[in-house]
């Protein structure tokens, strides 16, 4: 009994806690840290990094999304880059000015970009027959998760 708990104890080891440490954790750290910024990651992205990298069996099987290709991140780049730009009210831009409102589009434009799904994307593309597109599934959260995300670039000048 003793030999097989030191089995089981050497494997969960092996296969979970030295990829979690090794590959996982930098990886996130390293995610974390390329989205938002280097300060936000010093002062959180340790705790929600780690956190992550312990879970890595939900993240490489469970959530594993299917990635939309760099041409049409790009086209989504251009697209909610412009309709940020155009879009933003003339006050905003007035009280923060039109630099703050570029980097707050840039922030959210990537913030959309990296997170879109494949089948998100597909909801987004124009069907030639009705000239229109669908809403993505779960998009206002994406929405609502790239405007919490950027919000800190209105207000830096």
């Amino acid at each position: 009994m003793k030999n097989l708990l030191k089995k089981l104890l050497i494997g969960i080891l092996v296969f979970y806690f030295i990829p979690a440490f090794m590959f996982f954790t930098p990886y996130y750290n390293w995610q974390y840290a390329k989205t938002h910024g280097f300060i936000k990651w010093f002062l959180f992205g340790e705790v929600v990094a780690t956190a992550k990298a312990m879970a890595w069996p939900y993240f490489v099987f469970v959530k594993s999304k299917e990635d939309i290709s760099q041409s049409q991140r790009d086209t989504i780049l251009k697209g909610i880059f412009y309709m940020c730009m155009e879009g933003a009210p003339a006050q905003i831009t007035e009280r923060f000015g039109p630099m703050a409102v570029k980097r707050f589009c840039s922030c959210y434009t990537d913030e959309i970009a990296n997170s879109l799904t494949k089948e998100q994307f597909d909801a987004m593309i124009i069907d030639p027959n009705t000239g229109r597109s669908r809403v993505p599934p779960n998009y206002s959260s994406l929405v609502d998760k790239a405007n919490r995300v950027c919000a800190g670039e209105l207000n830096s000048r």
